[in-house]
């Protein structure tokens, strides 16, 4: 009772209400089961994608491509240091008895529940409650383009939720839980070592630019030291990319699919939602969503574009400046939320207070 007492203490402190807490987590939990299970069953789980997902998990935990082929044959380059995660699934699954792949869908969707959990915290560092709980529904509608175009890629949802506790992090001013979870995500997906940037580009100032840049030295460095030992611990997954053949072959394919690219859909309406909320946003907004659109460069460069899932950064990066461009429609029309007496929300005339019936 005093546990639970505590707890309740604390997010009243947050500024939760338990009308709030249900909501989210009633919208997490739907965004999870139709992106993690009904979607997912379609593409990343399919039936016929089984063997082909234990071919890998095993070529990994083993350090050796499937089918005595080559990592880039297999279509797993660069994965072979993606270890953690396949190490974890190897060990629940002894642990409990349950098949791997049983293991994976159950870490895709509890690891999606906490996520979007994490990424309504993550709003209201800016936003009232209701206008997080808008910008968690934006997110959960672009969410099901995260589980296309592979089927085996059991990082990604883990790393949606350490990108979403790295950018918390930053925004608040904490480098130093920010630099721990870095290097967590490194070790989960490398990708993730560009993410140093973000601190030079959130903070820097022209009259205060040395201190930011030498932090992110000094992180960046200590990613890519992680990186380099994942490499020599677990050498012969990484061959060369052709870069000009790569993105020939991406704007290729986009041009083939047409207007049901997902990076389109995806990052399309963000840019365009935060193009139209760029003048009413602040400045982290403005700078978080410039890295993470530049973040889309390596990805254009050295990966198959197609494959949003692996833009989680950007997406995270684009979504509060693009929330502030759909709330900048309601105040255009002069509808402004306000605190009303009681604690509701007053729209124009409209008062939402918990008093309204």
């Amino acid at each position: 009772m005093h546990k639970t007492s505590v707890l309740t203490t604390y997010l009243a402190n947050a500024g939760y209400t338990a009308r709030e807490i249900l909501i989210v987590m009633l919208i997490a939990v739907v965004g999870a089961v139709i992106t993690g299970v009904c979607i997912s069953d379609l593409s990343v789980y399919r039936g016929e994608n089984a063997a082909k997902r234990d071919a890998l998990h095993t070529a990994i935990l083993n350090n050796q491509p499937p089918a005595g082929k080559s990592w880039r044959e297999a279509g797993a380059n660069n994965l072979n240091v993606r270890v953690s995660v396949v190490w974890i699934a190897e060990r629940l699954s002894r642990i409990t008895g349950n098949s791997t792949d049983f293991i994976y869908r159950a870490m895709d969707l509890a690891a999606l529940f906490i996520a979007l959990l994490s990424i309504h915290v993550l709003l209201k560092t800016w936003y009232l409650p209701v206008e997080a709980i808008l910008g968690l529904i934006l997110f959960c509608l672009l969410l099901p383009c995260t589980a296309l175009n592979y089927y085996f890629h059991p990082w990604d949802r883990p790393m949606l939720i350490l990108w979403t506790a790295m950018i918390f992090a930053l925004v608040n001013n904490r480098v130093i839980p920010f630099t721990l979870l870095y290097a967590i995500s490194i070790l989960v997906k490398f990708d993730s070592v560009m993410a140093a940037g973000m601190i030079v580009l959130l903070f820097a100032r022209p009259s205060n630019w040395r201190r930011p840049a030498g932090t992110t030295l000094i992180v960046g460095a200590l990613g890519i030291m992680i990186w380099g030992a994942l490499l020599v611990d677990f050498p012969g997954g990484q061959e060369p990319i052709d870069v000009f053949k790569q993105i020939a072959g991406n704007f290729s394919l986009a041009v083939e699919i047409g207007i049901d690219y997902p990076p389109l859909l995806v990052h399309g309406l963000l840019l365009a939602l935060g193009i139209l909320g760029w003048k009413s946003a602040t400045i982290i907004m403005r700078r978080l969503a410039v890295f993470g659109l530049l973040l889309l460069i390596p990805h254009l460069m050295f990966t198959n574009f197609v494959e949003v899932r692996s833009q989680i950064g950007t997406m995270l990066c684009l979504l509060p400046l693009a929330l502030r461009g759909v709330l900048s429609i309601s105040e255009s029309a002069g509808w402004q939320p306000t605190r009303a007496a009681g604690g509701g929300l007053t729209y124009g005339n409209y008062n939402f207070s918990s008093e309204t019936r």
